[in-house]
């Protein structure tokens, strides 16, 4: 799905799809069964059974004046006991982009179905032309070198670019605070809790705005619940209040909502649904009932 926001233009894109090897019960350790459940008729998509949720590894593509930006490099086919990914260069391709054509690769943040494909299994840079951006909070978090074994994907990933070209030259690495244009009408906007450094994405354009907001939801209902913690936010008070300010900024209001774990293209726009914020999917394929 592509999407137009002013002069920017998003496309959706998935590196891979299937059932989450661990369940509901995993994901939200502090929240019963029966309350999850009775998001299912809501969210039919977003449940892949009653007890587990649906994989889906989403990046986005954005066409911006002079730039062509990649948001999350995908989990690639190396993924252990989660479904395999390597979709994502062919769903470049079928948009007519190849990796070469990437002038800059913006990390959400540095979790393995978001960097995975970096760098190709003989070390060479996926997207050898691009710049890389990731928030400084992320970076040092994730790279310390006495958090290696809890990290290990890094070292073999985006650790790489702290280290030579394969011709010599250096990578050109931004690490950022929050609040940078990083393209004609793009913007990096903090958005901590489930990384020390987790990234959204503000594209605002001729009055238009999308705030792709990667993993800070990792399921639709979490909009009406955002106290719903994820056994993977590193912080978990921190994870709450993004969520709920990132409500309290797209709800009943003109802006597209991305997030990268949603399913069908991960773009919708939040409503209140019997006094309820309700992501409403622009691909009609997904869309609640």
């Amino acid at each position: 799905m592509t999407v137009r926001i002013g002069d920017v233009e998003i496309v959706a894109l998935c590196d891979g799809e299937g059932v989450f090897p661990f369940g509901f019960d995993v994901v939200f350790p502090a929240v019963a069964a029966a309350e999850i459940t009775a998001w299912q008729s809501v969210y039919p998509a977003a449940f892949a059974s009653a007890t587990h949720p649906p994989a889906r590894y989403g990046s986005f593509l954005l066409r911006a004046p002079g730039q062509t930006v990649l948001v999350d490099t995908g989990f690639g086919t190396a993924t252990g006991p989660f479904p395999p990914g390597g979709a994502l260069l062919a769903d470049l391709a079928s948009h007519g982009v190849m990796p070469a054509d990437i002038d800059l690769v913006i990390f959400s943040h540095l979790h393995p179905d978001h960097v995975g494909q970096t760098f190709d299994p003989e070390g060479e840079p996926v997207f050898e032309h691009a710049a890389y951006a990731v928030t400084a909070a992320d970076w040092q978090h994730f790279t310390a070198p006495e958090r290696a074994a809890d990290f290990p994907w890094i070292a073999g990933q985006p650790g790489r670019l702290a280290g030579p070209r394969p011709d010599g030259g250096r990578y050109e690495l931004r690490l950022l605070a929050g609040g940078e244009e990083l393209a004609p009408g793009v913007f990096a906007q903090a958005a901590p809790g489930h990384t020390p450094g987790h990234l959204a994405l503000s594209v605002r354009s001729r009055g238009q705005e999308a705030l792709l907001a990667a993993d800070a939801f990792f399921h639709p209902a979490q909009l009406a619940r955002p106290d719903w913690v994820n056994s993977s936010d590193s912080d978990p008070a921190v994870a709450v209040a993004t969520r709920r300010a990132i409500v309290e900024r797209v709800l009943d209001r003109d802006v597209v909502l991305g997030s990268c774990h949603f399913p069908g293209s991960g773009l919708g726009r939040v409503h209140s649904v019997n006094g309820a914020p309700r992501w409403l999917p622009l691909d009609a394929a997904s869309r609640p009932g």
